[in-house]
């Protein structure tokens, strides 16, 4: 085992298989981002940058996630990158790449497993606090900001016009 790596077992020697390609560079790691339903998310390396990825356990089912982009390898992790969902529907927290993670606007996307389908949903103007999310019934409510409203709790229905600002407290 070289530096980060993914591995899927169903608990026997034969069965357990390397799910993702490893990278040398031992400061990059694999960071799981949940498991909804039958497949699991994370950020592992690949060789030279670091990309989403999802998986149901299998080689043949475990595949990087496009239309994400690739992660900062020192920019990811520790609350700055969030999912959030169920076996139909999983909504993503990613904040913008550079030095400055923290203090950039975070971007929410809806995934839809079956269908392999990923739709941009809003740009918030401040960071979203994922900590300050939920997801109930295909909804996620979640904690968005902006110059003109300061922190105020938002909600989307995984459509771009379901996706707005519930009141301006």
């Amino acid at each position: 085992v070289h530096g980060a790596q993914v591995w899927g077992s169903d608990g026997t020697t034969p069965g357990t298989v390397q799910l993702t390609p490893g990278t040398s560079d031992s400061t990059w790691r694999v960071d799981l981002l949940g498991v909804f339903g039958t497949r699991a998310y994370f950020i592992a390396g690949t060789g030279t940058e670091l990309q989403y990825f999802v998986s149901d356990g299998t080689v043949a089912g475990t595949r990087a996630l496009s239309g994400l982009g690739t992660v900062d390898p020192y920019a990811f992790g520790n609350a700055r990158v969030r999912a959030y969902g169920d076996d139909t529907t999983v909504f993503f927290m990613t904040p913008n790449p550079g030095p400055f993670v923290s203090s950039t606007p975070r971007h929410i996307f809806k995934y839809e497993p079956q269908a392999d389908r990923l739709t941009p949903l809003v740009d918030t103007e401040w960071p979203t606090y994922p900590y300050s999310s939920a997801f109930r019934d295909g909804q996620l409510l979640f904690q968005g900001s902006g110059a003109s409203t300061g922190r105020e709790p938002w909600i989307s229905d995984g459509t771009v016009a379901g996706t707005h600002l519930v009141k301006n407290l």
